[in-house]
């Protein structure tokens, strides 16, 4: 089958002597999309072609399905409406995968834009058979796309959910948690205009600084510190800007200084799930970050702080904590949920999705390969 795939690239590579800006964009303004991007296009047994949101539709006419990888763009931040009409005048088939809605809390309603629901309602109505061809990330996603009459629905979680092709990738995450405070601690950040999270951000940040090993500092988005972990300059106001949220305490220049050294960032994913293997443990405030870690067999626990984060914890099985737990109690919150993590049951659950993955993409006349198909047997 010939795929038309909403993306620029499988992966990235040659890109160490880009500049960041450039390097930025491609990954969409944050380097955890390249999780589901790249898992997406491994996962599909089809002759691939990738387009970005600025093809033609006459290239994806060429093609007898358009495979969209999706992230929480179902809510008021996004305005998606030439992205239907460009889908409608190719009218070709579309298959929508790993779709969040995307509120402050899960107990409200998202409110998408009318360009977004426009395009939502393309996706469905360009459905490949009466397989259901929005794939989404969680029951709270599928509630929100029902309440505008969009049904043709079904949850995955999230396609990097199946990166390891490990069976018992649960149960070996499991054996590696102990009854003691970890040492070797990877940190998740999240960014300088996140106000509500700037209590976790300094925590993350306290937790990989109080260590002597050089404990990484991962980072997804925001340019300026992006900018930091790939040792180019940045302007002093945005510096103060970083410390005032990140490290308050500090001089702009002692944290200019811990950021060089201890601040990474990855734009290849295979790279970010090998480094991941070193640690203990790994937490934060990001969902991507932490699965790169669970894939590499490293617990991992989420800090969770809207309806996206809680979404994808709750259906992956990932192990998670609210953000105001981490405040109230401090980072033993997050290590009393990782002693409770249940490994079995983490595998039954990720099986059943890649399962129910598999066959949604037979429905539209894929078959599956690789990770996700060993997973799904």
């Amino acid at each position: 089958m010939r795929v038309a795939y909403l993306a620029g690239q499988r992966a990235m590579t040659h890109y160490a002597g880009t500049d960041t800006k450039a390097l930025y964009a491609r990954v969409g303004r944050n380097t955890g999309n390249m999780a589901f991007t790249t898992a997406i296009a491994d996962q599909l047994d089809a002759e691939i072609s990738f387009r970005g949101w600025s093809t033609s539709p006459e290239l994806l006419a060429e093609a007898d399905l358009v495979v969209m990888p999706c992230a929480n763009q179902f809510g008021s931040h996004t305005d998606l409406g030439q992205l239907g009409d460009l889908l409608l005048e190719a009218d070709v088939p579309v298959l929508a995968i790993g779709l969040g809605a995307q509120s402050s809390a899960a107990t409200d309603d998202a409110e998408p834009t009318p360009g977004t629901l426009h395009w939502a309602r393309a996706v469905a109505r360009l459905r490949y058979s009466d397989t259901p061809n929005i794939l989404v990330r969680g029951e709270y996603t599928r509630s929100q796309l029902a309440k505008h009459g969009i049904t043709s629905t079904e949850v995955i979680g999230c396609p990097s959910h199946f990166l390891s092709g490990r069976r018992n990738l649960g149960e070996s995450i499991e054996s590696r948690v102990t009854g003691t405070e970890p040492e070797r601690i990877a940190t998740l950040a999240a960014r300088s205009t996140a106000s509500n999270l700037k209590v976790v951000d300094q925590i993350m940040v306290s937790l990989a600084a109080g260590s002597t090993q050089g404990l990484p500092w991962v980072l997804q988005e925001e340019l300026e510190l992006i900018d930091l972990a790939r040792g180019k300059d940045v302007d002093p106001a945005d510096l103060a800007r970083l410390t005032r949220h990140f490290a308050p305490g500090l001089d702009p220049e002692l944290f200019e200084q811990w950021a060089r050294s201890n601040a990474v960032v990855f734009f290849e994913i295979e790279a970010w799930i090998e480094h991941m293997q070193r640690f203990e443990v790994c937490v934060g405030p990001r969902f991507h970050g932490a699965m790169m870690a669970m894939q590499a067999g490293t617990p991992a626990v989420v800090v969770t702080h809207d309806s996206r984060t809680k979404e994808l914890c709750d259906t992956t099985g990932l192990p998670s904590v609210p953000a105001q737990d981490l405040e109230d109690q401090g980072p033993r919150a997050m290590w009393a949920t990782l002693r409770s993590f249940d490994g079995r049951a983490f595998d039954a659950n990720r099986a059943q999705l890649a399962k129910t993955y598999v066959t949604l993409l037979k429905g539209h006349g894929l078959a599956a390969r690789g990770t996700l198909a060993a997973l799904a047997r």
